[in-house]
């Protein structure tokens, strides 16, 4: 995809997909934390006592509370943004999604909560506390975030953030390989059905609402966003910004 080679690209992702045992997980917040997820193809893994990280303690919030770590990522308000209405499958900001801004963080898309800490998350026995004056609220220096959110995907739960952790990083899983697939068949603006099939592939995991067949431009909005989506902090925004030309250009935030 890299070099433009479309239709070499989806051949040898429709490849994978047709001759894998893998398989989509059905628990999408599970597949970054356990070992042997179904669909993860290539990982590093890591073990007590001899192989851990410290991604826990990193992204792990920073608090006044009785949890509290180096509070290392700060998902932004553009990346919530683009988690859908999980009813309608329609942006916040579209008429008919929806979204109650008294309410905004309920009926999204169920991997913003699998991904995700915002004020009034239940995470580690606690609510989490982003609003200003809060526990972990909002500070202009020290660890404590500048976005009023913090990062839930790919931390594990159930372990002191204090000790060594040991999840796995994921270097290429399934969900990648039909998004690809789909980014090469729209490019090549062929076969746009399949490249739908593939797209709703992912969203089905997810519970969220199918796409339809539409123009080439609205399937690489669509697929961009998905990519966005599923994908995050995975590593590979920064490349698909540079793969898609889009660097300073107002649609890097959607």
């Amino acid at each position: 995809m890299y070099e433009g080679k479309y239709t070499e690209s989806a051949t040898a992702s429709k490849q994978v997909l047709d001759n894998t045992s893998r398989t989509l997980d059905s628990d999408y917040e599970s597949v970054f934390v356990t070992d042997g997820a179904s669909e993860v193809i290539f990982d590093t893994q890591f073990s007590d006592p001899d192989k851990t990280h410290w991604a826990n303690l990193f992204n792990t919030p920073k608090s006044t509370a009785s949890v509290s770590g180096w509070g290392g990522t700060g998902p932004t308000q553009n990346l919530v943004d683009q988690y859908e209405m999980q009813a309608t499958g329609l942006l916040p900001e579209e008429a008919g999604s929806g979204y109650d801004s008294n309410d905004p963080y309920s009926g999204r898309d169920p991997r913003f909560d699998a991904s995700i800490l915002y004020d009034g998350s239940q995470w580690k026995g606690l609510t989490w506390e982003f609003r200003p004056g809060g526990a972990a609220g909002i500070a202009t220096s020290g660890d404590f975030t500048r976005t009023g959110y913090g990062l839930r995907k790919m931390i594990q739960e159930d372990r002191n953030h204090n000790d060594g952790s040991t999840q796995h990083w994921i270097h290429l899983r399934l969900a990648e390989v039909y998004l690809n697939y789909a980014e090469a068949l729209i490019e090549s603006d062929t076969d746009l059905g399949l490249a739908v099939d593939a797209i709703n592939a992912v969203r089905n995991r997810a519970n969220m609402p199918p796409i339809v067949v539409g123009s080439q431009s609205e399937l690489r909005t669509r697929v961009r966003r998905e990519r966005r989506v599923e994908l995050a902090f995975e590593e590979h925004r920064f490349w698909d910004i540079r793969r898609w030309g889009i660097a300073g250009s107002p649609e890097v935030l959607t």
